[in-house]
């Protein structure tokens, strides 16, 4: 299917999207299968666009490796690269909010909540759910799937809900949940 600009540009301005997040097993999965039900949300889970941003954020932004961003800053600033992946982003997930004729579309990947500065930074318009589920149910969730062991689990979670906090603190309230 190709698309012309003018749709691609109907996806990216009629777009709030909704990043899910949560440890995993804390029903993330649950919630974006209902969002999808809505007359005006399209459901993304699991695009792995997380790990794009990781990988972005570690090499162009926090100076792992210095040869590829010291090029990179001699064209475009960080917020300019920050902002075409936002769009690029919103562009790949848009286009099947076009297709099905909503409004918005939501993705969710169980670490995204550790990453919430970065996602604002790259799409300022979204909205964000963190699902905390009490650690017990999660980690004996988790030790029934065999993902880990019972104390893994459990500082996997107590870690995981500590960087979240951090990560909703630093957006000052504002668009999470």
């Amino acid at each position: 299917m190709s698309s012309s600009p003018a749709t691609n540009k109907i996806a990216i301005n009629c777009t709030d999207p909704i990043i899910i997040g949560g440890y995993p097993g804390s029903g993330t999965t649950m919630l974006i299968l209902t969002l999808n039900q809505h007359k005006n949300i399209v459901g993304h889970k699991e695009t792995q666009l997380i790990r794009v941003l990781r990988i972005l954020d570690d090499y162009l932004f926090c100076q792992k490796n210095d040869t590829f961003p010291r090029y990179l800053k001699r064209y475009f600033s960080q917020e300019e690269i920050k902002r075409s992946i936002g769009v690029f982003i919103d562009d790949l997930l848009g286009k099947k909010v076009v297709v099905e004729g909503k409004r918005r579309w939501a993705e969710k990947s169980p670490h995204n909540c550790n990453f919430l500065t970065l996602w604002k930074a790259c799409i300022p318009k979204a909205k964000f759910i963190n699902v905390i589920r009490d650690g017990r149910d999660v980690v004996c969730s988790g030790m029934s799937y065999g993902y880990f062991k019972f104390e893994d689990g459990i500082k996997a979670w107590i870690k995981t809900i500590e960087e979240s906090k951090k990560e909703s603190m630093s957006l000052g309230g504002k668009n999470y949940c």
